[in-house]
């Protein structure tokens, strides 16, 4: 996977992220039916509550897509990993049990919805991560923000290598 596929990706996943967790945080807020019954149905507008799914399902297939590029480059380093990239490689797995745990909820233990909030803020927080850990190089890199190639950017390198 390019390095360009993998930025937009990257910001596409945090804008999904983000997206998820205001609607979940608006949606949550309508009664159920019965009134009190946490296992009940929301009364929330059927629109709204397909286009959190559309966006969860999105965030998902770019994790899967994301993760099959990036574990297999786990397997290469041939070293110790640099502090970021271990942070950014347990951030990602976390989300996948995050994943996994919510999309266990709600097919299988409705009887947990309660904690789906909670979930969905700790995907946002992995991603947040994942996103401050490794969007602010890759734009640098492509020269945006900032220009990563100039002599004297260089000239540094070279003098740390």
């Amino acid at each position: 996977m390019s390095t360009t596929l993998s930025m937009w990706l990257g910001i596409t996943f945090l804008i999904l992220a983000i997206t998820a967790v205001l609607l979940q945080a608006w949606l949550w807020g309508f009664p159920m039916e019965p009134p009190g019954d946490p296992e009940g149905k929301s009364t929330a507008p059927r629109r709204w509550v397909t286009l959190h799914r559309l966006v969860g399902a999105s965030y998902v297939l770019i994790y899967i897509v994301m993760m099959s590029a990036m574990v297999p480059r786990l397997w290469e380093y041939q070293f110790e990993l640099p502090a970021r990239t271990v942070i950014h490689a347990v951030a990602g797995i976390t989300i996948g049990v995050l994943l996994l745990t919510k999309i266990s909820i709600l097919r299988f233990f409705q009887h947990f919805g309660g904690g789906l909030p909670a979930i969905g803020l700790g995907l946002l927080l992995c991603t947040v991560i994942l996103a401050t850990l490794s969007l602010p190089f890759a734009m640098r890199a492509h020269g945006i923000g900032g220009k990563i190639l100039e002599a004297e950017n260089l000239a540094r390198v070279g003098t740390a290598l």
